[in-house]
């Protein structure tokens, strides 16, 4: 019997599902919310006969910088976590950082601040 363990980016997921949703136009808003044990679980005949799911490892990142532009994001994230975690996912949780960006518009020089998660693929790199 193989035991199997799933390291899953949190963001690709996300994205992935949320376009998935948008495209199937489900409920006409689309749905970010996945039962990940079920949809790994469909996987493991992959695996040969047999296997089982050892570990889910959920790697991500609390996007707090868009509190102010997207209220509840953060908080609906977190409540999503929950759930992941009365399942038996193991959530492993890293943070975004402000970089700064310049550019040229015109005769204007313009500086913005970008905020970029990085922390999460040296976390799955480092699991493997």
């Amino acid at each position: 019997m193989s035991r199997v363990t799933f390291l899953v980016d949190g963001f690709n997921i996300y994205h992935s599902t949320k376009k998935a949703s948008w495209d199937l136009k489900l409920d006409g808003k689309g749905t970010k919310w996945l039962d990940l044990n079920s949809l790994l679980s469909d996987y493991l005949h992959r695996f040969g006969g047999g296997s089982q799911i050892e570990e889910i490892f959920y790697f991500s990142a609390l996007a707090k910088h868009l509190d102010s532009v997207a209220p509840g994001k953060t908080a609906r994230h977190k409540q999503f976590i929950k759930c992941l975690e009365s399942t038996g996912v193991i959530v492993e949780l890293f943070q975004f950082k402000s970089k700064e960006v310049s550019y040229k518009q015109g005769n204007i020089r313009i500086t913005i601040y970008r905020y970029e998660e990085k922390e999460t693929d040296v976390a799955i790199g480092s699991r493997l």
